[in-house]
């Protein structure tokens, strides 16, 4: 984020520790959202349990490729945190959406 971005946000009200690292995790959270919620709602019943762990092995994948095969890019751990989380709480939101459908 350059500096003058972090000045204009700062100015329209941000605090001041929105910077790039908390805008990236934060995309990465919401980027593995829908995953959770498709893969609950999608899923045989006996399978939808296994979104979130669906989600860290996908994420890990996609950081290990990165690691292996491009070496522009930079693997991290926090992304995978990241998108786990994403994940959780799209499980979570999908479950709300089921038990919503289920009641009268």
């Amino acid at each position: 984020m350059t500096p003058a971005l972090r000045a204009e946000l700062q100015r329209l009200g941000f605090p001041g520790w929105v910077d790039y690292d908390f805008v990236e995790f934060s995309a990465n959270i919401v980027m593995f959202v829908p995953f959770g919620v498709f893969f609950v709602l999608l899923a045989p019943r006996g399978w939808r349990w296994l979104a979130p762990a669906v989600g860290f092995f996908l994420s890990t994948l996609i950081e290990l490729t990165q690691l292996v095969f491009l070496p522009q890019r930079v693997a991290s751990l926090y992304d995978v945190l990241a998108n786990t989380t994403g994940a959780l709480i799209g499980t979570g939101i999908a479950w709300l959406l089921l038990a919503a459908r289920r009641r009268p």
